[in-house]
């Protein structure tokens, strides 16, 4: 679990991401960050309804993200908001170490780690 100060729960902050952050992905998983000029980057999961109509299926995909990122939280640039969004093709199952992979690869690519 993500400590509190770590987390983006607010709809505006979501909002102010999707308007004037910077978009990268890779695979299965795209993320948009802007800087948010505090001490700590705080990280938020958008799945939709286009990679399950179950909540059963959603929430399993954001378990799997917050223990992915719990990891990865003391290597993230400080001061970031982040919004991480997965999605699934036709017929593809999820699989975490695919996940876990796309995950760094992006993350390197946006410079948010070394």
């Amino acid at each position: 679990m993500l400590p509190f100060k770590n987390r983006l729960v607010k709809r505006k902050d979501f909002e102010k991401i999707q308007r004037a952050g910077q978009f990268f992905s890779q695979g299965n998983i795209a993320l948009k960050f802007v800087e948010n000029g505090t001490e700590n980057s705080r990280i938020g999961f958008s799945v939709g309804l286009k990679f399950s109509k179950l909540a059963v299926a959603r929430n399993q995909a954001k378990r799997m993200l917050r223990e992915i990122f719990r990891t990865y939280l003391r290597k993230i640039k400080k001061g970031m908001d982040i919004d991480i969004m997965i999605r699934k093709r036709e017929g593809e199952k999820i699989n975490s170490k695919k996940i876990a992979e796309d995950v760094n690869f992006v993350l390197k690519k946006a410079g948010l780690i070394d």
